[in-house]
């Protein structure tokens, strides 16, 4: 069996079709793999007992085919989708192809891409009011005896509960399991993507984390990288954000971005209504403003058209009707100053809100640990106590090791004592050695005239070797004496 993910073929530019988008992949590439197609559109709905391996390969290929076409809103009617994967029968004929046919075991591959949590139930998706992970956990017995029927059977079509193993035939798992699905992938990136997009938002603006259902489409429906979602599809994103994310409250017409890890609940509040009311009346100001603008710009252009052709009654008509519009316009603009003027100061009001609460708080929480019994006067000055005293215990443990170090050590006018004598004695040593070499010179001097007056030369080893001997015996009486002194 081959690889079990599609091999896309070199391309120059992005597929704008199904079929386009279907040639970038190896196996449909000219000449096609038509053995490897015809696997592919094959029933191999057997195939996951009989040969997993090869089963599993199969549905991992079609699994990359079918949410790359979804992504790039080439799947499904409309063809817009880009989160939502429509899977009937006009999905598998636009799967068709040229010597294969149309694929046969479509309802296994949207079984297994159910059961490994890739696709969901569209209705189901948009109806249960629990996040994703909390339902997908359901134990099979609390499933059938707390949420009944309707949920039960979504969840055996997900193949989260069931009898045993599910040995179906292709056309009977294809009647089971055909429908409308949210592919979480696809829905995972594009709430990122919309994350993304407010959190580039200044956070300091009340007004900037609210929107209507049509704010709300015009401000992420066509993000970078997604393409333009259905309304279908923002209504999935928006339960998704609220109830599995939780970064967004949702309650009517009010859409609110909330602080993803807030340990309190976070609801729409009657400031957040009236903030939204003017935002949006803001928004529709700046519309109205933008479209006089224009109106005026044609005025001009017909008013200029008139004038060169010398009709001036039809020139006054539009200039009279320009007069009137630049009054409008003047209007306008000074009621959206106003509005965005009072959206200033509730925005400026509401952070003041929060000052306070933070300074509540944090006085709060500071009194709480004044109150603790750690922390009061009489405990304080006992602690204080104890610690100087076991201070004061702690000097009188190092002073007392202090003397008992002096009472063993050697005494100071001892060792100067002995130094002294070192040192004398290696004065002395010198001066021996002074004395011996000046007595060698000298008798090597007398030697040496004795010699020249009776024609006799003595050699200097021979005059040192005399005056050693004196020296010697020299040293020797006056060790001699010394030692008599000393007894």
């Amino acid at each position: 069996m081959s690889s079990s993910t599609p091999s896309p073929a070199p391309s120059s530019s992005l597929p704008s079709t199904l079929s386009s988008y279907l040639l970038t992949f190896t196996e449909y590439a000219s000449p096609p793999r038509l053995p490897r197609l015809q696997s592919l559109y094959s029933d191999f709905t057997a195939a996951k007992h009989n040969n997993p391996a090869g089963f599993n390969a199969n549905v991992a290929w079609w699994r990359g085919v079918l949410l790359g076409a979804v992504e790039r809103g080439l799947l499904g009617s409309p063809a817009a989708e880009r989160i939502v994967l429509r899977a009937g029968e006009e999905m598998v004929e636009s799967l068709r192809w040229d010597g294969v046919g149309r694929p046969l075991a479509m309802g296994a591959v949207l079984a297994e891409l159910a059961q490994t949590k890739t696709i969901y139930p569209l209705q189901a998706f948009l109806s249960f009011p629990d996040a994703l992970d909390a339902q997908l956990g359901l134990p099979r017995r609390l499933a059938s005896a707390l949420v009944g029927r309707p949920l039960w059977w979504a969840l055996q079509q997900l193949s989260l509960v069931g009898d045993g193993e599910d040995y179906s035939d292709g056309p009977t798992k294809w009647r089971r399991f055909k429908g409308d699905y949210v592919v979480l992938p696809l829905l995972e990136k594009a709430a990122d993507a919309v994350f993304k997009a407010q959190s580039a938002k200044p956070q300091t603006s009340l007004a900037e984390k609210l929107y209507t259902p049509a704010g709300f489409a015009s401000a992420f429906g066509a993000l970078d990288g997604l393409g333009k979602l259905s309304e279908t599809e923002l209504q999935v994103l928006r339960k998704y954000l609220s109830r599995d994310r939780r970064v967004v409250v949702v309650e009517g017409e009010v859409i609110k971005f909330v602080e993803p890890h807030a340990t309190a609940p976070q609801a729409v509040t009657e400031v957040d209504r009236g903030v939204l009311a003017m935002k949006t009346a803001a928004a529709t100001l700046g519309t109205q403003i933008t479209e006089i603008e224009s109106q005026i710009g044609e005025r001009m252009a017909k008013i200029n058209q008139y004038l060169r052709a010398k009709q001036h009654a039809l020139a006054k008509s539009y200039l009279r009707s320009r007069k009137q519009l630049e009054d409008l316009l003047l209007k306008r603009t000074h009621s959206l100053e106003t509005l965005q003027g009072v959206l200033l100061k509730i925005e400026q009001a509401a952070g003041d809100i929060e000052i306070m609460r933070a300074y509540e708080t944090s006085t709060a929480t500071l009194r709480t640990l004044l109150t603790a019994s750690e922390l009061q006067r009489e405990r304080v000055d006992e602690t204080m106590d104890a610690m100087a005293d076991a201070l004061a215990d702690h000097r009188e443990v190092e002073d007392a090791m202090a003397i008992g170090g002096e009472a063993v050590g050697v005494d100071d006018a001892e060792l100067e004592g002995e130094l002294e004598e070192l040192v004398r004695e290696d004065r002395e040593k010198e001066e021996r050695e002074r004395e011996w070499e000046k007595k060698v010179e000298d008798k090597q001097k007398e030697k040496v005239e004795e010699k020249e007056k009776v024609g006799v030369e003595e050699t200097p080893r021979e005059v040192v070797e005399e005056v050693g001997e004196e020296a010697k015996a020299a040293e020797r009486e006056k060790t001699a004496v010394r030692g008599a002194v000393a007894a």
